[in-house]
């Protein structure tokens, strides 16, 4: 597997931009007038290409503007080092003490028509140096910017690093003023365009873009991941299925530690300060709205407001969570992704008590992402797909010891939603569960459809029901238009789904209440 499957997917098919021209015109406009920028974004958002768009479109909308672009650091880094990066490029002699200001004034003493924009790409890389190191740096260059009045201006890029390097004691002063801008984990359309723009354009069925949001919560590198190995599946001469495919892709995601660990070094494991990685596990356990006193004690510091709202950055152009304005109280939000999926179980004593317990911690997941399973994210045009939810309950289930055991009553049940799994404690049964979408209409066969599927090894039987309505769940309407004539034998109701044991043989049936996209 590729440590960075962005890049190899990049390397072996060019990938299609997303397109940012407002981003640019307004990034244009504003660096030529004299304004600072600070841009965050996760592994594979497009930061590099944005900044060589930059690099590119800078000198057409002004021809007297020069413009240098700093790739990723390599060596050690240390506030020499950078000066000396930046005074070669300008054509000069770095001095010992690595002191830029005034090497910078003269440059536009002797270049007065001209303006200095510097790019610096993968602050993480910076961030990484000597303690301060790179802030010091920048803190120079913040000073020499009052002192030009404007005739030099910088862009910093990075995820983690615009934390770790502008929260430190000397990072203040270039990074609490410059403006901030969060490239956002990528949409349904952009996964579209990204998908019909590239090699897997006639390869998909039209609803892989909505499942694959929901997979990889928009995280580019996630996405990136499962657009390389479905690639290599058309390549190998596969018809993709979602139902299947994206379960056990996801379980390969889940094996490949190369990404792991990729996406946890984006937010902070192993590093100096990995409270980013902590602020995101508080949100996983804890449902919004959240107090800054309590995500403070449990990151076991003191969190300002100022702070909160840079680590809440990270983790949001890391596809992670969203959070609305307020910073007290939190409103942080764990987004759907397979990053976020329960991916522990108790174990049970037999497959009908193990495939109650799984979909109990599943069930209150979908209550509380129920808006993310809307098509288009902000309209009202309905549910996805229903073959878009087996997929992701599949990964959730796979993720809790579930597989698959018997394709052939799947192909055999006719319906791309119908699951046949068996659980790794139980490898001799299997379960049935069938995926409906219900909005209070009459449902009558989707018990009896579970039931024509049983088979002598099928010892749990359920019906997954998504429901749209943005009404209260209302058990009793579902039993009389969905159950019929079946006898309900046991229900539980919970902070929005419903779990009911029906009929003989038994099947659960999980009523799970997703909610409208704006309630």
């Amino acid at each position: 597997m590729h440590a960075r499957p962005a890049y190899w997917w990049q390397t072996r098919h060019p990938h299609p931009r997303i397109d940012r021209s407002e981003l640019i015109d307004e990034l244009c406009d504003k660096l030529l007038n004299g304004t600072n920028f600070v841009l965050i974004g996760g592994h594979g958002m497009g930061k590099t290409v944005l900044l060589s768009q930059l690099q590119e479109e800078l000198p057409r909308r002004n021809p007297a503007t020069r413009v240098l672009l700093f790739e990723e650091a390599r060596g050690e880094i240390t506030k020499y080092s950078m000066a000396r990066d930046l005074v070669t490029e300008l054509g000069g002699e770095p001095r010992e003490d690595g002191a830029v200001i005034p090497i910078l004034q003269r440059w536009a003493t002797e270049n007065p028509e001209t303006q200095l924009v510097l790019l610096y790409d993968e602050l993480d890389r910076y961030a990484a140096g000597s303690a301060g190191q790179a802030a010091r740096f920048f803190n120079d260059l913040q000073k020499a910017y009052e002192r030009l009045e404007s005739r030099l201006t910088v862009v910093a890029a990075g995820g983690l690093g615009v934390y770790l390097i502008g929260d430190h004691e000397f990072g203040s002063s270039f990074f609490s003023p410059a403006t901030k801008r969060t490239l956002d984990p990528f949409t349904v359309q952009e996964i579209s365009t990204l998908i019909d723009e590239g090699p897997l354009h006639e390869s998909l069925p039209p609803d892989a873009p909505e499942a694959i949001h929901l997979l990889s919560g928009g995280h580019p590198e996630l996405t990136n991941w499962f657009l390389m190995r479905l690639h290599q599946l058309v390549e190998a001469d596969r018809a993709i299925d979602l139902v299947s495919d994206l379960p056990t892709l996801a379980m390969e995601f889940r094996n490949d530690t190369d990404i792991i660990d990729s996406v946890h070094r984006s937010v902070g494991v192993n590093t100096e300060d990995d409270q980013p990685f902590r602020l995101w596990q508080f949100a996983k356990v804890t449902p919004p709205p959240q107090t800054l006193a309590d995500a403070s004690e449990a990151l076991n510091t003191t969190l300002t407001k100022r702070r909160t709202r840079r680590l809440v950055s990270v983790l949001t152009a890391a596809g992670l969570l969203r959070a609305d304005e307020g910073m007290d109280p939190l409103h942080l939000e764990v987004i759907p992704s397979l990053l976020n999926l329960p991916d522990s179980t108790a174990v049970q004593r037999d497959l009908t008590a193990q495939l109650r317990s799984d979909l109990d911690q599943i069930a209150p997941k979908l209550h509380r992402w129920g808006p993310d399973f809307y098509q288009g994210q902000n309209d009202k045009r309905g549910l996805v797909e229903e073959a878009t939810v087996s997929a992701f309950l599949g990964v959730a289930l796979q993720f809790l010891g579930w597989r698959f055991v018997d394709r052939e009553t799947l192909a055999g049940g006719g319906r791309a939603d119908l699951r046949v799994m068996g659980h790794i404690r139980h490898p001799d049964e299997h379960a049935i569960i069938e995926v409906k979408r219900w909005n209070n209409k009459d449902l009558p066969d989707a018990h009896a459809q579970v039931l024509r599927s049983r088979t002598d090894q099928a010892k749990a039987l359920a019906v997954f029901v998504v429901r749209g309505s943005s009404q209260d769940v209302v058990e009793e309407d579902y039993a009389t238009k969905v159950l019929g004539d079946h006898r309900v034998d046991d229900r539980a109701l919970h902070t929005g789904w419903l779990r009911l044991t029906a009929g003989d043989p038994p099947v659960d049936h999980y009523l799970v209440h997703l909610g409208s996209r704006n309630t």
